[in-house]
């Protein structure tokens, strides 16, 4: 693959990446304007994430590279230049999906279906917690294409255990930045 192929391609990759958040954003407030219970909205999070977990079991391709032939042609690319490690995503991205699952499961149990999902009070929550999913996704992101783009496959050897842990961080930071700016937020107001 070209160098100006590849460029275009991961620009399309963070667009759809992106477009992906809004959508699922609106979604979510769409449930919460609907009235969801949440046992009903803990439980139809899990199935997604089961069906998640099938497609990549059986099929090897996560549900968001069927969506487009773009994003399947990255998935080509980064197969063929991550080797190994790309396999050892694949079983952490199982093991994450089926653990999410269960949480998701475990809090439909301990859920009152009468509550509603009312998600958040002022319209300011709903963007931070925009900001706070578009940055968990793209900075990430941008790490991960960075660095397989620029370095060999010999070069990647041990990527998956850093990547995972960079995430971690990253998420961490993200959670309390935005806990932080909501509990000031919210001592102004």
């Amino acid at each position: 693959m070209t160098q100006p192929q590849l460029l275009k391609l991961r620009k399309f990759q963070f667009l759809f990446m992106n477009a992906i958040i809004a959508v699922l954003f609106l979604l979510l407030f769409s449930l919460i304007h609907i009235g969801i219970g949440m046992r009903n909205f803990f439980i139809l999070m899990s199935l997604l994430m089961i069906a998640q977990t099938m497609l990549l079991l059986f099929d090897k391709r996560p549900l968001i590279y069927r969506l487009s032939k773009n994003m399947a042609k990255l998935l080509e690319y980064e197969k063929e230049k991550l080797g190994n490690e790309w396999r050892k995503q694949q079983k952490s991205q199982i093991i994450a999906s089926v653990m999410v699952a269960i949480m998701f499961m475990m809090n439909a149990n301990l859920m009152d279906n009468r509550q509603l999902f009312t998600g958040f009070g002022d319209v300011w929550e709903y963007i931070l917690f925009f900001v706070f999913m578009l940055g968990i996704v793209n900075i990430p992101l941008y790490y991960h294409v960075k660095k397989v783009d620029r370095q060999s496959t010999e070069e990647l050897q041990g990527y998956t255990k850093s990547m995972y842990i960079s995430s971690l961080v990253t998420a961490i930071i993200c959670f309390f930045t935005v806990a932080l700016i909501t509990a000031i937020i919210s001592n102004f107001l």
